[in-house]
């Protein structure tokens, strides 16, 4: 008995339904409100380990006297704020990461010539869109709280003679400093973002062909 093949139509394209539309309406909705939970919960003090260690620092420096807890000026004082910023800018990074390696997989596959990757390199392909907004986002994060998420921040730590002073951290300056850290950041972001469109415009073309 012979075998007959269908042949898929090239001009099949993804319809999104009302119903898939509505999924997702919920799920952002979801989320929306898990993250509002959560952020109540940490402004309330809920239980986080770093709550803990202030409180074990601010008995510390009760224990030391009100000089040195002038001294240390307040560094480990919990705030609610640095965390949800900390969390920002890791799903930041992580969804950057997972857009350039989006970009890394098709430009190998460019590079190398190859072809069984085309039948679902539209995936990979759109995930470095993506990098517009967690560019703007970590921008916008480091502008915000990036005194309290990176410690190199700190003008005193490059002060020679200073309390604060870090012979470590300061024999770095000339990379650890906010003006070339903001450049270079919104450098890759440009450059990535470049070559996506030059590699996105090739894939299209091809479909032209």
């Amino acid at each position: 008995m012979a075998h007959t093949h269908s042949i898929p139509s090239l001009d099949e394209q993804f319809e999104f339904t009302a119903e898939s539309k509505r999924r997702l309406t919920i799920g952002i909705i979801a989320g929306v409100v898990l993250v509002g939970i959560g952020a109540y919960l940490a402004a309330k003090g809920g239980g986080g380990h770093e709550h803990v260690e202030a409180a074990h620092g601010a008995a510390g420096h009760a224990a030391h006297g009100e000089a040195a807890h002038a001294a240390a000026g307040g560094h480990h004082e919990y705030k609610w704020t640095t965390r949800l910023w900390a969390n920002v800018w890791v799903n930041s990074v992580y969804f950057t990461g997972a857009a350039v390696i989006g970009m890394f997989f098709i430009a190998y596959n460019y590079l190398a010539q190859a072809g069984w990757s085309a039948v679902f390199k539209r995936i990979p392909e759109a995930l470095p869109a993506f990098l517009p907004i967690t560019g703007v986002i970590m921008l916008i994060t480091f502008f915000v709280a990036g005194h309290d998420l990176f410690h190199w921040t700190h003008e005193g730590l490059y002060e020679v003679g200073g309390p604060e002073y870090d012979p470590i951290i300061a024999g770095k300056k000339g990379f650890l400093n906010t003006p070339f850290f903001v450049g270079r950041m919104i450098f890759y972001f440009v450059a990535w973002y470049a070559l996506w469109r030059i590699v996105r415009k090739f894939s299209l073309d091809e479909d032209l062909e």
